[in-house]
């Protein structure tokens, strides 16, 4: 956390698991924090991604795989803050998109995750 936004730094592990190469593979990716509007947004996301996307265009033959650094940022005004024991707190979710060609096809793969480390029980700490 800085004083203007919250940063997320990892790693996307892709691999391409079809029999034909994925090429011209574009990776889109966002943050945000879970609110009662997450759903809408997420979907929003997925539909048309308004983001840049993260790196440049790459193929991957079949069987091939790599890492990717990601590094996410939220300005601050934009994390919505609940309450659970008296303790504010917040919930980042990463919305990733794929789009790539596959013969004359254009593909694509959405995922999203919720941010944590294991906590107690089924809630992340």
């Amino acid at each position: 956390m800085t004083e203007r936004d919250i940063v997320l730094e990892c790693e996307l592990l892709i691999g391409n698991t079809q029999a034909s190469a994925a090429e011209n593979v574009r990776v889109n990716m966002a943050m945000m924090t879970a609110s009662p509007d997450q759903d809408r947004n997420i979907a929003g996301f997925h539909a048309n991604p308004m983001v840049d996307p993260a790196g440049t265009p790459f193929d991957l033959a079949p069987g091939a795989g790599g890492r990717m650094p990601m590094r996410l940022a939220l300005p601050r005004e934009l994390i919505h803050v609940v309450e659970v024991a008296g303790r504010p707190m917040f919930v980042p979710l990463v919305m990733i998109e794929l789009k790539w060609r596959a013969g004359i096809s254009i593909r694509r793969f959405g995922a999203d995750f919720m941010v944590g480390t294991p906590g107690q029980g089924a809630r992340s700490a």
